[in-house]
């Protein structure tokens, strides 16, 4: 995947944020629908990643305050993601899997 910096709203340490990424995702995923071709898409989120830091215009906690406004923005983004894929061609055909890599708590734990 390629972003250019124009499109880029906001990064934190670990790259760009999760409505960015999302955004192009949409995008590349239009442009291998209209070749006929099946696609495969892994999509990891880093706003949820310390120092949570993600933009502050849409959620109601401002941003680099902790965790629980890092989980409001992800929530955000994979819904404001879902919102603009139901109104793609290929969402009907199309599966979504989300999960988690890991929990909160589990630094350091097997």
């Amino acid at each position: 995947m390629n972003i250019d910096d124009n499109e880029v709203t906001f990064e934190n340490a670990w790259g760009v944020c999760d409505g960015d990424i999302y955004r192009q995702v949409i995008v590349e995923v239009d442009e291998t629908y209209e070749t006929g071709r099946p696609f495969f898409d892994f999509i990891m989120t880093t706003s949820n990643h310390k120092p949570f830091t993600y933009p502050d215009k849409n959620i109601d906690i401002p941003s680099d305050t902790g965790r629980l406004g890092a989980i409001k923005y992800t929530d955000y983004a994979i819904g404001e993601f879902l919102k603009e894929a139901k109104t793609k061609p290929w969402y009907s055909s199309t599966v979504f899997i989300i999960m988690s890599n890991h929990c909160a708590s589990s630094a350091g734990r097997w």
